[in-house]
């Protein structure tokens, strides 16, 4: 896994410069607690807050330039500002878009569960056919690793016997192929598919609230991987949002696509199961609708 997969460089000066910028605008807004009582946080309770954002790759389009505490500037707080409401969208409706990082926010951000969607880097690394054309419709093929014990998925929880989250993992893809202008199959023949899944330990730096890794789609010559967390304690219900929301990426969806609460695509993982109306209507500006 290359190193730049979580490579912008902010040191803890830079970040604790931004804590106390953050304060100070809070002060100056008057802002000391919400109808909630959600008191404001400690500066290093915001130190931590935003480390977390950084490690997750959050801030990256905000801070890409920036190596000195003293450019951190007003236009750069309101931009840490409107990522921060962005994030607060995803909790379904549970915080308010403030744009604050108040305390109910901050153990909202440490608590919630969250997946690696990267563009590039963790790609597998063979090629592949485009998925082709089969009645009208396109197909993509996915392969999942294999093991001495079966197929590599995770272990479940509540559902132990072998072949339990393959069952939860072809509900979850049928459930967006349903919807959309192609066919979802598995291949035995790696090389023909357009989809690697497999269950192993993330990237070394990986936030610790990432269960899964999934390279975006749509499908083309290489191949995608979708790797999840095999430390991860995996329930069905969990297996199967997870799973819908992963092969989501792999469709082509990302995270800001669907900035609208209670969607399955929210940046936040949740016990939705199945793509939502705005995850729906995105998917099918790439595939179709199917007839």
């Amino acid at each position: 896994m290359p190193a730049a997969l979580f490579a912008l460089s902010v040191t803890k000066p830079l970040i604790e410069k931004m804590a106390r910028k953050l304060l100070k605008k809070y002060q100056g807004d008057g802002i000391i607690k919400d109808a909630l009582g959600d008191l404001l946080p400690e500066e290093g309770n915001l130190v931590d807050g935003l480390t977390q954002l950084i490690k997750e790759k959050k801030l990256d389009d905000v801070l890409k330039n920036i190596t000195e505490p003293d450019e951190l500037t007003g236009t750069i707080i309101e931009g840490i500002t409107e990522r921060i409401r962005d994030l607060q969208k995803d909790s379904g409706e549970r915080l308010k878009p403030d744009g604050i990082l108040g305390r109910m926010t901050l153990k909202w951000i440490r608590d919630r569960k969250s997946c690696g969607m990267v563009e590039n880097e963790h790609l597998s690394l063979a090629t592949a056919p485009a998925p082709k054309t089969e009645n009208g419709r396109k197909v993509v093929l996915y392969f999942i690793e294999k093991d001495q014990s079966g197929y590599k998925l995770p272990h479940l929880t509540d559902f132990p016997l072998p072949g339990s989250a393959f069952y939860f993992l072809k509900i979850a893809i049928g459930s967006w192929v349903g919807y959309l202008n192609l066919e979802a199959n598995i291949t035995d023949i790696r090389e023909n598919a357009n989809l690697v899944i497999t269950t192993d330990s993330l990237p070394p730096g990986s936030p610790d609230n990432w269960i899964a890794l999934t390279s975006v789609g749509p499908p083309s010559g290489q191949q995608l991987l979708l790797t999840f967390d095999k430390t991860e304690t995996w329930s069905s219900k969990v297996f199967q949002a997870c799973t819908a929301h992963e092969f989501g990426h792999a469709l082509g969806i990302r995270h800001r696509n669907v900035q609208q609460p209670n969607q399955l695509m929210n940046d936040t993982l949740s016990d939705i199961l199945t793509p939502q109306g705005f995850d729906i209507q995105f998917a099918q500006s790439i595939w179709g609708k199917r007839a």
